[in-house]
């Protein structure tokens, strides 16, 4: 297979049962994202992971591909921001599940879609909003709740510099990292995923400034 079609893992603690489980699913996103590219017409042509939206799909799609179960956009409460006791309207933008293995995870997702100067810091902030939201969701909703983001990068102009920057961070910050294909018409594109995290309070982003 041309590496534009594959799946390259960055990160992935090999303890959990998702190091295994997550590689066969993330190995079907590259040939989900050309499969969308070969199915639509020049005109009609959009890039499969072109908003968060469509990535999730595009997610759900190499799940069942693998063998998962998995749902986009499901509707559930979430925890208020300010009070875990009290809950709020919302959805959930992915939810993937293992039946043989009965394990489900909850995902909250953001989507970067880089231009060449894109710096690190905007990544690890995209990153850690979604752990944030991710924690919002409740209990019954999963066994595990991951924020995932979703980068892009720009199929023209000089990219190295960007990539090197994404590789680095792929190799540090994130619990998980995959560097995903799809073909010459789909962008680069990398997953990070890692473990919800309680929100900091107000008081304490703005010392952290």
């Amino acid at each position: 297979m041309s590496q534009a079609f594959t799946t390259f893992c960055h990160r992935a603690d090999k303890r959990f049962h998702e190091a295994d489980c997550w590689n066969r699913w993330f190995g079907e996103v590259a040939r989900a994202r050309a499969d969308f590219a070969d199915y639509l017409s020049k005109e009609a042509y959009w890039e499969s992971l072109g908003n968060e939206t469509a990535s999730m799909s595009v997610l759900a799609t190499a799940a069942v591909r693998a063998g998962l179960l998995a749902t986009t956009e499901t509707v559930c409460w979430k925890h208020q921001v300010d009070h875990r006791k009290n809950f709020r309207g919302g959805r959930l933008d992915l939810w993937v599940a293992d039946p043989g293995f009965r394990r489900a995870w909850a995902f909250e997702a953001k989507q970067v879609n880089c231009r060449p100067g894109t710096r690190e810091a905007t990544i690890a902030d995209a990153y850690a909003n979604a752990r944030y939201d991710a924690w919002d969701v409740p209990e019954h909703e999963g066994d595990r709740f991951m924020g995932l983001l979703v980068v892009t990068l720009p199929q023209d102009g000089d990219t190295a510099p960007l990539h090197k920057r994404l590789v680095a961070f792929a190799r540090t910050a994130p619990d998980f990292a995959w560097e995903v294909g799809g073909g010459p018409r789909c962008k680069p594109a990398f997953i990070f995923i890692g473990e919800a995290i309680k929100r900091p309070k107000p008081s304490a982003r703005r010392q952290a400034k």
